[in-house]
């Protein structure tokens, strides 16, 4: 009985973690985009990094595809904190959306980082518009 409520507890919370994601990642009027690639120091691509936005509205996630690209839509206009996960590897930056526009924002991360090391942070502005 105890499994039943635990399973149908957890049940509830994933669907509306599911439906929260996907109406975050609906774009509005005043939505921005943004899209870029991980590598490595030595310039190669890496498949697998989670990338999260977190900002005041929350949060937003992608994971890089096997040529290392990720696109977050539906981010509202403002800075963000950008984290970037890889085994265990972890990267801190900053960066700034603006409304109704396109960012690329490429990233360099390097995979032998361990833990918790403090990175330098780095502003970045929209370079393309939609």
């Amino acid at each position: 009985m105890r499994l039943a409520v635990l399973l149908a507890s957890l049940l509830v919370v994933a669907c509306a973690h599911s439906a929260a994601t996907e109406s975050a990642q609906k774009p509005t009027d005043q939505s921005a985009s943004v899209h870029g690639f991980v590598r490595d120091p030595a310039g190669q691509v890496l498949a697998g990094v989670t990338i999260v936005f977190v900002g005041h509205e929350g949060e937003l996630g992608d994971i890089t595809d096997d040529v290392g690209a990720y696109t977050i839509l539906g981010l509202a206009p403002g800075d963000y904190r950008v984290l970037a996960f890889y085994g265990n590897a972890k990267l801190e930056l900053k960066a700034s959306v603006v409304a109704n526009t396109r960012t690329n924002f490429d990233i360099v991360l390097d995979a032998k980082s361990r833990g918790s090391t403090p990175y330098p942070t780095v502003d970045v502005h929209s370079v393309s518009a939609r």
